[in-house]
């Protein structure tokens, strides 16, 4: 495992152990320069990508579907959406 595994399992370790939310703004708030990196090129997550894809498999027109990003991270999903046409 490289160091860059183990710097980026911790940081999701820590995550996984917030409390509340000043907390919450704190682990984020360390994390956001390379939450993406971290997330997705280092540890491979796939999520966004398969939640698009689901998502996508079940809009019956991409071109006339609009869908919130609610903040819920940093828009890898919205991204992935993109990539099918979907605003």
């Amino acid at each position: 495992m490289s160091n860059d595994t183990d710097k980026a399992r911790l940081k999701v370790m820590r995550a996984r152990k917030i409390t509340g939310n000043k907390d919450a703004r704190s682990v984020y708030a360390d994390w956001a320069e390379t939450y993406d990196q971290d997330v997705f090129d280092t540890l491979k997550v796939t999520g966004s990508v398969k939640i698009a894809s689901l998502l996508q498999a079940r809009v019956p027109d991409a071109k006339t579907t609009e869908v919130l990003d609610a903040g819920c991270g940093t828009g890898a999903v919205a991204e992935e959406l993109k990539r099918y046409g979907i605003n």
